[in-house]
Order: structure tokens, then C-alpha cells, then sequence
């Protein structure tokens, strides 16, 4: 899915593994805080930072409001 982004004009999401990771804890925010203010569960939170996978397209702009980052940020 990366790849798609990339071809479609987009740039490269979450360059790696700890992006989202780095992004969470400079907004002060835990794992379980994040899930519960993007109405996803915590354990999916947790797989995207580990795996360094997109989440899924409607999740990219409640992630980034949490974040106060914009979508390109991530």
C-alpha cells in the first residue's frame, strides 16, 4: 500500500518503524490514549508502530488531529 501512495503522487507514509511511535509520544500520548481518541483499538495502534504498516485511509486524518500533525507529516 506504501508503493500505491508513492505511485498515486502521495509521498511515502511512515518512513519507518517508529514514526508513528515518535509521533505519539512527543504529543504526549500512550498507545491505549491515541486508540481511544481515534475510536480504534489499541492493539491496532500498537501493530502500526511495530510493523511500520499504513493504517487505514480513514484513519490518517483523526491520527494526524490527535498527532496535531498534518496527514504529510505522517
Amino acid at each position: 500500500m506504501q508503493e500505491q501512495f508513492s505511485i498515486l503522487g502521495y509521498p511515502a507514509l511512515m518512513k519507518t518503524k517508529s514514526d508513528l511511535r515518535k509521533l505519539r509520544e512527543a504529543a504526549g500520548l500512550s498507545v491505549r490514549e491515541l486508540a481511544r481518541q481515534i475510536n480504534e483499538s489499541h492493539t491496532n495502534v500498537s501493530y502500526w508502530e511495530r510493523s511500520g504498516q499504513i493504517p487505514r485511509s480513514d484513519k490518517l486524518a483523526s491520527i494526524a488531529k490527535a498527532l496535531g500533525v498534518t496527514v504529510e507529516v505522517l
